[in-house]
């Protein structure tokens, strides 16, 4: 069986080749799957391929031929896209000639799904990551834009991005194999199985749970160093540093949160000085209660959840 035969092919085998020749050989009209933006959507839709031998053992209701979800939204709500297959009996007597359809059961389509991505917002935001990408001369980058009233997800991007149709086509050989051997691993949504280091976003959660903990006042001044040397009790050669970005002179809670001082943050989380530090269990506990570290549950397969220091 050939799959995702041109127009040009199809009509061809008809014209050209006699009736004798085609003896066991028909046409079938299908639809295919045309991704409109196929790169700057790929992560978020994902793709349509042809069934594997997990998905013929998950999905064992589905012809063996079928097409399938095989990532994003498309693999997610397989079931609710998918609809039901149509089927025709048909018989082949000894000479491969086709009789008439002895039976016909017709297809179901499957249901519409309606999302919360804005999709002008989508290509330009993929736009602009992959121009920043390319004046870095890098080549991996993610980001999300979401509603913070409500959750919704408007625009998500994960660089770099593959071919939908490309693969849902399954051709050209050469594009399919150059995604697959990429060694920046483009099949990885950076978004949601990526897994990083918080940065400077932690601040707010530790100078709240300071205020909660009632370990500082936030008018408290204090002096912003270059660094906060802790001796090593096991090496006095091999000190730890925690290093600031820049000296920030004399700050307290608000212009160390505007100006992102990491000095005053170290402070506040493994004390220095005069300031009793919050903790690591502490700090652990506060972080829970913004649910870093969990699951949160986007409609996508592959949402990692990080890892949250702690005593043990």
């Amino acid at each position: 069986m050939e799959t995702n035969v041109s127009v040009e092919e199809a009509r061809r085998f008809e014209s050209e080749i006699s009736s004798e020749d085609k003896n066991g050989f028909y046409l079938i009209e299908d639809y295919s799957r045309h991704y409109l933006d196929d790169e700057a959507f790929s992560h978020l839709i994902g793709y349509t391929g042809k069934m594997d031998q997990n998905d013929i053992k998950n999905h064992p209701e589905y012809p063996v031929a079928d097409i399938i979800g095989k990532m994003g939204l498309e693999s997610y709500y397989e079931k609710f896209l998918h609809g039901v297959s149509g089927k025709r009996i048909m018989e082949v007597n000894a000479r491969s000639e086709v009789s008439p359809y002895i039976k016909e059961e017709p297809a179901q389509p499957g249901n519409n799904l309606v999302t919360t991505v804005d999709r002008d917002l989508q290509t330009f935001f993929y736009q602009t990551l992959k121009e920043a990408t390319n004046n870095l001369h890098i080549h991996k980058a993610a980001g999300i834009i979401t509603n913070p009233k409500t959750g919704e997800i408007l625009a998500l991007v994960s660089l770099p991005a593959i071919n939908a149709n490309a693969l849902t086509k399954g051709y050209p050989v050469k594009e399919v194999r150059a995604m697959l051997e990429n060694s920046h691993m483009p099949f990885l949504n950076r978004v949601i199985s990526g897994l990083y280091a918080p940065g400077s976003t932690i601040k707010p959660l530790v100078a709240l749970a300071a205020l909660e903990e009632k370990t500082i006042d936030p008018s408290k001044k204090i002096r912003d160093e270059d660094a906060i040397i802790i001796p090593n009790p096991y090496d006095p050669n091999k000190p730890s540093i925690f290093r600031d970005w820049k000296n920030h002179g004399i700050v307290d809670m608000k212009s160390a949160i505007a100006n992102s001082c990491n000095i005053y943050f170290y402070a506040l989380g493994g004390g220095y000085k005069d300031i009793k530090g919050l903790g690591i269990q502490k700090l652990k506990e506060y972080w829970e209660k913004f649910y870093l570290g969990n699951i949160l549950g986007i409609d996508l397969y592959g949402e990692k959840k990080g890892v949250l220091p702690d005593p043990e």
